[in-house]
């Protein structure tokens, strides 16, 4: 069952994404009076479609893509010369043309960030809270770094870390890195080294720091040490000692209870205002396994981030733009061999991600899914790369810069290249997308 909604929920998504995309370049070609012959979703084989002034409106075999067919697009084609054919009209159209389908996704994805900010995004409280360090993973570039739990992440390099979510997306851009950290402990700011790891899963992976998240005991288990020790719901735990060492915060004080079964921890608890102690033996989880538990639970705290339609627009506007900085970013130590393809999902990985986002039942996580696959179909569609349309524009804007068509056996060879590079950026991509899966 799982199976049929990650492909249903993947095959609908990008059905979406891409009949939008190429309903942008149909549209801007019904206005200038281009002639369109096919308008497909998907490629290959004609599975399905009707056919509707003059336009064959099909869906075709393979899922993954979609296509305008205009009169006299395809460089080489035989032309008559109409003036309703694409290579007829002036080279600015054009660009309009080639344009309309990625903005047809950069609108979508600020309306449906717009919408979810106006109907409101529910987000762990942490995302929106000072980057405090709640634990180091071992052996991590935290951990190597010499961050501790309880230090905060002002800076990294020398963009401003305002929030534990600013520090998961700059993170990425910063992978296979070293770059200068400032840190704030103790009341007082030293600077550390981070050498970035990557990831094929986790962004925290990259840097080995997990958020800071209080113990706030959600509920207790039966026959579990917690609930014989006298914890109760609604207990702030906030510190576990074992005798050497205090840990705080949920994540730091479940890694403490699961390495000391059968040994006594001090708990130190606030309930109701007031400071209460007790002493618990953490027991196996089950029979065999060698990590502690002591049967509680911890309430998560969340927000909802809801505001006024102007705002939510402002909002989306500013998250968008942030999004496509940090995608070319990336894209550039891409390029430069400063990191590698392991950021970026292909079909597996995003099928899956399709089907989490609708197994959800919430509007607002499918809509945020489908803000961050437009855009980024946005972003590809404009990389500079001839067979894109970015790399369409790029030639026709030599050409207006030139005021002369550039020779036929250039523009030919320059699609056969930006094919082969497409091809070869799937094929890596795709690989990854194996690994996570098998990961």
């Amino acid at each position: 069952m799982n199976l049929l909604v990650t492909v249903g929920s993947f095959v609908l998504i990008l059905g979406i994404m891409i009949f939008l995309h190429e309903l942008g370049h149909f549209l801007a070609c019904r206005f200038f009076g281009i002639r369109v012959e096919i308008f497909s979703l998907g490629f290959g084989k004609r599975l399905w479609g009707f056919k509707r002034g003059g336009v064959d409106f099909r869906v075709s075999l393979f899922p993954i893509g979609g296509y305008v067919k205009m009169a006299g697009e395809h460089i080489g084609e035989e032309r008559s010369g109409d003036p309703d054919e694409f290579l007829s009209r002036p080279r600015h159209q054009r660009v309009v043309v080639m344009l309309a389908g990625p903005l047809m996704n950069i609108l979508l994805a600020i309306l449906l960030v717009a919408f979810n900010y106006t109907v409101g995004i529910e987000v762990p409280a942490f995302y929106h809270q000072p980057a405090t360090v709640g634990l180091v993973a071992d052996g991590s570039p935290a951990a190597r770094a010499g961050l501790q739990a309880g230090d905060e992440v002002l800076a990294l390099s020398d963009v401003k870390i305002r929030d534990w979510a600013d520090l998961q997306l700059q993170a990425i851009s910063f992978s296979r890195q070293t770059v200068p950290a400032r840190i704030k402990r103790a009341g007082r700011e030293i600077e550390v080294r981070l050498e970035m790891g990557e990831t094929l899963m986790d962004p925290s992976e990259i840097t080995g720091i997990m958020p800071f998240i209080p113990a706030q005991v959600e509920s207790v288990a039966d026959g579990y040490p917690a609930i014989q020790a006298g914890v109760r719901a609604g207990d702030l735990i906030e510190g576990v000692t074992d005798g050497q060492t205090t840990a705080r915060g949920y994540l730091a004080i479940s890694k403490l209870i699961q390495r000391n079964i059968a040994k006594p921890l001090r708990l130190h608890i606030r309930r109701e205002g007031q400071p209460v102690q007790m002493e618990a033996k953490p027991v196996a989880s089950k029979e065999g396994d060698k990590r502690g538990v002591l049967g509680f639970t911890v309430q998560i705290g969340r927000t909802v981030d809801q505001y006024p339609l102007p705002e939510a627009v402002w909002r989306s506007l500013r998250d968008n733009y942030d999004f496509v900085i940090l995608t070319y970013k990336i894209l550039g130590k891409v390029i430069t061999g400063q990191q590698s393809l392991k950021q970026f999902s292909g079909p597996i990985g995003i099928a899956q991600a399709s089907g989490e986002a609708v197994q959800s039942r919430r509007i607002t996580v499918v809509f945020s899914f489908m803000a961050l696959i437009s855009m980024n179909l946005a972003v590809l569609n404009l990389l500079p790369i001839p067979i894109l349309d970015g790399g369409m524009i790029f030639l026709l804007l030599i050409e207006m810069a030139l005021r002369r068509d550039l020779p036929m056996a250039f523009k030919e060879r320059a699609i056969q290249v930006g094919f082969v590079l497409l091809v070869s950026l799937m094929v890596v991509v795709i690989f990854f997308d194996i690994l996570k899966t098998f990961n």
